[in-house]
């Protein structure tokens, strides 16, 4: 029951993060792409939320509390973690209506989005888990001490 605690803590966190992040950037690209005067609806922040959990659950490519990963093997894990999200994020924009392949400015605009909040996700997670381990360490040495 602790690991499923701990997953889940896990997966809520970076689905907080990608939505904020999925979140801001969605203004952006609307104003860029569509202009300040588009009529969107409710659906939208459903489509958000729906897309974001989705490619939440691709963290799970990253986690693991028994071992550290190598350097190499990260890499691995996040160049296959960012090729699950931009497949996902460009097959469901491409569904609902997000852009149109047609128009490369569009999917560049996305891709650049994609690749904004993916390594803002990944730069939060990478500081949160740094900030845990000095924790961790400087209990250690408390009880040492």
């Amino acid at each position: 029951m602790n690991k499923l605690f701990h997953i889940l803590h896990y997966l809520w966190n970076v689905f907080s993060q990608v939505v904020t992040g999925v979140t801001c950037v969605t203004a952006i690209y609307i104003i860029a792409f569509w202009g300040t005067n588009v009529n969107i609806g409710v659906e939208i922040l459903w489509q958000i939320l729906s897309v974001s959990a989705v490619c939440s659950l691709g963290s799970l490519i990253l986690y693991n509390e028994k071992r550290e990963f190598s350097k190499k093997e990260m890499l691995v894990r996040c160049c296959t973690l960012f090729a699950y999200v931009d497949i996902i994020v460009l097959a469901c924009g491409s569904h609902f209506h997000w852009f149109d392949f047609f128009n490369w400015k569009m999917v560049a605009g996305m891709e650049l989005c994609i690749i904004a909040v993916f390594t803002a996700t990944m730069a939060i997670s990478s500081l949160a888990a740094q900030k845990e381990a000095a924790a961790m360490n400087k209990k250690l040495q408390e009880r040492q001490d």
